[in-house]
């Protein structure tokens, strides 16, 4: 079998077409999770005092961070879903940068600074999330360009 042959086989067709559909998925998760990322943070930065109270020990700086690249988060899914390249720009960056600002939460726990529990999950669940959108978008626009 050639590769024209192959390029042309019905097995050959699902690859290539699971390249969009793979990358318009992590576009639509990136937006989902940058959509409810500012509404919990908005809801907390200037929702008053009550907000703020239910919330608990918050870390100023990782709510200003993570309400900030919520923004990053809508903006790398939409340019994901439109097949932009910038995507995986972005993606990159809120990797690393999400990344820094989990080191200096670490600091500040270590440092005795308050903090609650679910904002360390959190926050590995971010880094998980945008480690892995860099990855795969790195490998599907590759196989997408070649």
């Amino acid at each position: 079998m050639s590769a024209a042959d192959l390029e042309r086989s019905p097995r050959a067709a699902p690859v290539v077409a699971d390249r969009p559909v793979l990358r318009r998925g992590l576009g639509i998760a990136a937006v989902a999770f940058g959509v409810a990322t500012l509404f919990a943070g908005g809801s907390v930065l200037f929702g008053g005092s009550m907000a703020r109270a239910r919330a608990g020990d918050v870390v100023e700086f990782v709510l200003v961070f993570n309400f900030l690249a919520g923004l990053g988060y809508v903006a790398g899914g939409v340019a994901a879903i439109r097949g932009k390249r910038y995507a995986l720009v972005i993606a990159r960056f809120l990797a690393v940068a999400t990344g820094l600002a989990f080191v200096a939460l670490g600091a500040h726990v270590a440092l005795g600074g308050e903090f609650e529990a679910r904002t360390l999950i959190a926050m590995t669940f971010r880094s998980a999330f945008w480690i892995a959108q860099a990855v795969i978008l790195g490998r599907v626009f590759a196989r997408e360009r070649g």
